[in-house]
């Protein structure tokens, strides 16, 4: 069995995507103190002298005895797996690709979400992935009307339309728009029980027992991003309908007007006519399971493993 280690991998729905994968390889995931991310994003060149100094060799003993290591796109553990001996080696990148630097590595593979990166910059790509507790998938409740999650970033006027759309239209709606902290006092703050509400995050299991509670879901991508979010994989899994900005997602699979409403949330008359068409009262129409399956965690993992 092949041992395969996941570098630098914290998110609870990555974990549990990671964790299916135990039944075919000896997967380890290896993780740094989330406190040396912050320092190598103000002292990178110090940190990396540190971890030279002292940890290069503990570090390289301890990969190099894994068959293949992955890596999400964060600059310190591209920076220490590119010093650290290991038979494979692979970047999965999670997000729009800002820092073009991480892809100079020959010795790295390389695969991304979002389509328009992967023929931009020339790589592998691979779907959005998704892992769902099977004891959450058999809860099919509704009755909560929509369900957002999300960063306030660039997000809030429309986020804050469709919220007003949906209280005009007395529908009832979830809305979780989380503020990132700012200054000192406000980061320490984050990790106290005196965090402010409105900075406050909750486990990913809490999130998908918001969206069984759902009828919609609410999805604002950022401005360039083609790449399909965890919303409308979650809306697949749990037969929700979706109501997002990203009008590539008609070239996904498993797109269904009947399923997916694109609006523009800046446009009254785009919200309008979501509001006065039968697209939310009307039932969900059932994507096959063989699309459904493309997405799962364990199947688009192996895949990016079995092509590296």
């Amino acid at each position: 069995m092949n041992k395969v280690c996941f570098f630098g991998w914290y998110e609870d729905y990555e974990r549990l995507s990671i964790d299916s994968l135990k039944e075919i390889y000896e997967v380890e995931i290896i993780n740094l103190p989330k406190m040396l991310l912050k320092l190598h994003a103000r002292f990178p060149y110090l940190l990396l002298f540190i971890f030279r100094v002292f940890f290069r060799s503990l570090l390289s003993k301890k990969l190099s005895k894994f068959d293949h290591v992955l890596i999400s796109d964060n600059a310190l553990y591209f920076d220490i797996l590119s010093r650290c001996s290991a038979n494979k080696k692979t970047m999965i990148i999670r997000n729009v690709i800002k820092n073009s630097c991480l892809l100079n590595n020959s010795d790295f593979s390389y695969f991304s979400f979002d389509e328009s990166d992967s023929k931009k910059y020339a790589l592998n790509y691979y779907n959005q992935f998704l892992n769902v507790p099977d004891t959450l998938l058999t809860e099919q409740s509704g009755g909560g009307g929509g369900y957002f999650l999300g960063l306030g970033k660039n997000r809030i006027n429309e986020v804050n339309a469709i919220e007003k759309a949906t209280k005009e239209n007395a529908i009832c709606s979830k809305i979780i728009l989380i503020r990132k902290p700012l200054g000192v006092y406000e980061k320490i703050l984050l990790r106290s029980r005196w965090c402010p509400a409105d900075m406050q995050r909750i486990s990913y299991v809490e999130n998908l027992c918001n969206v069984i509670r759902a009828d919609f879901l609410i999805e604002v991508v950022n401005p360039g991003q083609s790449g399909i979010t965890l919303r409308a994989l979650e809306s697949i899994m749990f037969n929700k309908k979706l109501v997002t900005n990203n009008s590539e997602i008609i070239n996904y699979s498993f797109y269904n007007p009947e399923n997916i409403r694109v609006v523009d949330f800046n446009c009254n008359k785009s919200l309008l006519d979501l509001f006065e068409s039968d697209f939310l009262s009307s039932g969900y129409k059932d994507v096959d399971e063989r699309v459904i399956n493309e997405y799962n965690g364990t199947f688009v993992l192996n895949k990016i493993i079995a092509n590296s």
